[in-house]
């Protein structure tokens, strides 16, 4: 991934005529590219939902949560300006690999990409089957002896079944932009309960 940026950062690309960091949305709404934009965030919740492996969850999710919201805070703002530096916003809007074709070697952002996408895919599904797994050890969904079994090695094995069915069903659908949009919902409905129970 380090190498997949600086590829990119090192951009021979001459600066754009007219620099913008702040447009408008000409091809949807505010809420339609956050409901896009926002999945591509939630990674810092992998080790939340990884906690009941931690040997000292009480520090090592402060402290890790912290982390990745700043490192990538700063990954994307560095992106976002160097993107607007290099590009206007009308290619940014029609070529979805515009990082691939501005940086200095484009094979290397290609492979970022890859592993970007493979990573959030396996946070993904590590950590999904253990929520559903910890959900039903508190018996709060229903086949729950079932869904919290776990294996000897500490697996949640039931669980990876139905997440991993749940996921293919959701791919075979085909419009990832509405699946976005759906785990969006997900996401805001689940993070808000937190927030409220924190605050009871």
């Amino acid at each position: 991934m380090g190498i997949s940026l600086l590829a990119f950062f090192l951009t021979p690309a001459k600066s754009a005529t007219d620099i913008q960091l702040i447009g408008g949305f000409q091809e949807a709404d505010f809420w339609n590219v956050f409901a896009i934009f926002f999945p591509a965030v939630t990674g810092i919740m992998a080790g939340a939902n990884m906690s009941g492996d931690l040997l000292e969850p009480r520090k090592s999710l402060v402290r890790g949560t912290m982390s990745s919201i700043l490192v990538t805070m700063g990954i994307y703002i560095a992106l976002a300006y160097f993107l607007a530096k290099v590009a206007t916003p009308e290619e940014l809007r029609a070529n979805q690999m515009i990082m691939v074709d501005k940086a200095l070697w484009g094979p290397a952002v290609a492979m970022g990409i890859i592993g970007a996408t493979l990573s959030s895919a396996l946070g993904s599904m590590i950590g999904a089957p253990r929520v559903l797994q910890a959900l039903a050890a508190q018996r709060t969904i229903p086949f729950n002896v079932t869904i919290g079994h776990k294996t000897k090695r500490n697996e949640p094995r039931n669980a990876i079944i139905i997440t991993g069915f749940l996921i293919e069903l959701a791919l075979l659908s085909g419009n990832l932009d509405v699946l976005a949009s759906l785990i969006t919902m997900f996401f805001l409905i689940t993070y808000g309960m937190l927030n409220l129970v924190v605050f009871i």
